[in-house]
């Protein structure tokens, strides 16, 4: 088995994060679905909640992917950063959503 190169690494986790980006956008859809019933601005409000926690998740991992994948090259020490836990707030912030609409809907 040969060692994986740093590009093919790179692009493995940029790609996982496009996936993880892509679940967040899946879940906002089937809230703006939910929210559809019976309430006609709630779907707007979390369509631009939703496309800012998407977009706002996409922004700052492409900005730390590149930051990381600079310091490799370099040979430096990688940052740590807060992107991972941003992600895993804004699924639950979605989720608690989902739940109240489900709920109060």
């Amino acid at each position: 088995m040969r060692p994986a190169r740093h590009e093919t690494q790179h692009e493995r986790t940029r790609l996982s994060w496009n996936r993880s980006c892509l679940a967040l956008a899946v879940l906002t859809l089937a809230e703006i679905r939910l929210s559809s019933v019976g309430h006609p601005i709630l779907p707007a409000v979390v369509f631009l909640a939703g496309g800012a926690l998407v977009g706002g998740t996409w922004w700052a991992a492409a900005i730390r992917q590149r930051a990381d994948a600079a310091a490799l090259s370099r040979q430096r020490t990688l940052s740590g950063g807060r992107t991972p836990a941003w992600l895993a707030a804004c699924a639950a912030a979605l989720g608690v959503v989902a739940a109240l609409i489900v709920l109060l809907g």
